[in-house]
């Protein structure tokens, strides 16, 4: 799994460890967050009539 954490830490995400569980004691699930810029407000066309 290292690999993938690497992949993920090389593209931009972060870890979260307080999010981090485990639904069976072997089986660790590891939290990621990837921050992305605010969304810009999409432009209607305006309508000829």
């Amino acid at each position: 799994m290292t690999v993938a954490h690497h992949l993920y830490e090389r593209t931009g995400f972060a870890r979260l460890p307080e999010r981090d569980f485990f639904p069976v004691p072997e089986v660790p699930l590891m939290a990621f967050q990837l921050s992305l810029p605010p969304a810009r407000a999409a432009r209607r066309p305006e309508r000829r009539l």
